[in-house]
């Protein structure tokens, strides 16, 4: 199991969102990558999750994301792992249902 730090960003000329999580799990398996998180934007909790299969580019799949007590918003997820000297590095997007523009998702992990 992997623990760690997360960023979701999210910027276009109109707005511009981030968001700083701690990865309180992350299980990677052959066949699917499986991440929750967590954190506080501006005194407001946050949690999100996903459970992703592999596929040709990495992992995808859906996920969750509520902030300040709303109701989970669903998510389509993709990212792809590399292992760093001292870990394992996340990258990729994750967007909202009903965006069109997706945030970019960064995952710093270790072995836990």
């Amino acid at each position: 199991m992997y623990t760690g730090s997360l960023w979701l960003d999210f910027e276009n000329e109109d707005e511009e969102e981030h968001y700083v999580a701690s990865v309180s799990r992350c299980i990677i398996r052959e066949d699917e990558l499986v991440l929750e998180f967590s954190g506080s934007d501006e005194g407001h909790h946050f949690a999100g999750n996903c459970k992703l299969s592999k596929s040709s580019d990495g992992y995808s799949g859906k996920g969750n994301f509520a902030y300040a007590g709303s109701s989970q918003i669903s998510s389509s997820v993709a990212v792809s792992i590399e292992n760093s000297g001292s870990g394992i590095l996340v990258h990729g997007t994750w967007t909202d249902e009903g965006d069109t523009e997706p945030y970019e998702l960064e995952a710093e992990l270790s072995e836990g």
